[in-house]
């Protein structure tokens, strides 16, 4: 067994060095490409990246090692744990994943499973994307690509698996939402349960929900601003009335927005601040372009009136509670590509957006790079 599982790890670790320099030149030289192409490559993109997750040994440090613990739990006491003592039992989707997983030879299936599906929900939309508007270019790819890489965080993709997974899932039920026309309800039936489906994976999902009230008012612009204010005078009481409700998965909810809230270590303010001022630069232009964002991705207008209602959230967190600001860097990742792709076509922003995005990024993938080295050794 020992030959074919090296070989995989070579072979995935090969292509995705080729695909990602292939990218990274892709951002100086654009050229055309195929939807067809394009959904191959990132396709088996995404199966190399989660061939590679499946090698990663987790240190006790990470939420992945108590995870592979929880289900070598279910494997060893069988369905009378997974309805009794498990740790996730009020979360159905989440242990009913580490049941499936339990019945697979090796734990290490858990991050390869979410780990392809969240790319193949990325690809997804960015075909999706690419058919609206077919012409254009591997710039528009490879930085978007790289825009999802560095906000899911490579580091917390592999390591916390639940939090990335329900944010991805939840960005994908925004797109599709706002994606459905008249001719494509199909597209809105599937959007609705996957608003409810990840609070199950993890609890802090909820806010796609309660945003999605926020746009059906489109309290956009200057009438979100409350929002800010909101989220600073109730974060500290929010947690306390849902700990005081009987359902258990509000408790749940109210114990994350408390430890949230109280959680001051851990995270570097240096990655906070360029993170902040991307959220910025991604609102402002999503503001500033509003009537020009639906005429070039086609999606309905209140996708903007999300994104900028999300973006307008995340401000309000960043100062109340960074850790909660952190999290939903993830779910921009995947809303982030029809703005992305909007901005890289744009001949008035493209130049100094491509410039701005090859700092950032630049910074940001290389401290998540020397992040995932450290934990790993």
């Amino acid at each position: 067994m020992q030959i074919p599982s090296m070989a995989l790890l070579i072979a995935s670790a090969a292509y995705a060095a080729i695909f990602i320099a292939i990218t990274t030149i892709s951002i100086f030289i654009n050229t055309k490409m195929s939807r067809h192409s394009l959904a191959i490559t990132f396709a088996l993109f995404g199966a190399s990246y989660a061939s590679l997750a499946f090698f990663v040994q987790p240190p006790e440090a990470w939420d992945l090692w108590h995870h592979f613990r929880e289900i070598d739990a279910i494997r060893n006491t069988g369905t009378d744990y997974l309805q009794g003592a498990a740790k996730y039992r009020e979360l159905v989707v989440t242990n009913y994943l580490f049941y499936f997983v339990s019945l697979l030879p090796s734990n290490n299936f858990l991050t390869s499973i979410v780990i392809f599906l969240e790319f193949s929900v990325f690809t997804y939309v960015l075909v999706d994307v690419a058919k609206r508007r077919p012409n254009l270019g591997s710039r528009t790819y490879a930085l978007t690509f790289f825009y999802y890489i560095a906000l899911t965080n490579v580091v917390y993709s592999i390591s916390g698996i639940r939090n990335v997974l329900a944010f991805v899932l939840c960005g994908l039920a925004v797109y599709l939402d706002h994606s459905a026309g008249p001719t494509n309800s199909t597209r809105r039936i599937v959007a609705v349960p996957l608003y409810l489906f990840p609070i199950f994976i993890h609890p802090s999902a909820a806010i796609f929900g309660i945003l999605r009230l926020v746009a059906i008012f489109r309290l956009t612009g200057y009438l979100a601003a409350p929002l800010v204010v909101l989220f600073g005078v109730f974060s500290d009481r929010l947690p306390q009335l849902l700990l005081n409700l009987e359902h258990p998965v509000l408790r749940q909810i109210g114990g994350l927005l408390s430890y949230y809230s109280d959680f001051t270590g851990g995270l570097d303010p240096r990655l906070w601040g360029v993170n902040l001022v991307l959220v910025l630069v991604l609102f402002l232009y999503a503001a500033s372009q509003r009537s020009a964002m639906y005429r070039f991705t086609g999606l309905s207008s209140g996708y903007t009136d999300y994104f900028m209602a999300y973006c307008l959230f995340m401000f309000g967190a960043a100062f109340v509670s960074p850790i909660i600001f952190t999290r939903m860097l993830y779910g921009l990742g995947l809303m982030a590509v029809p703005i992305i792709a909007a901005v890289v076509a744009d001949r008035k922003h493209s130049l100094p957006f491509t410039i701005f995005s090859c700092v950032y990024l630049t910074g940001v993938l290389s401290y998540q790079a020397v992040e995932l080295i450290h934990a790993l050794t």
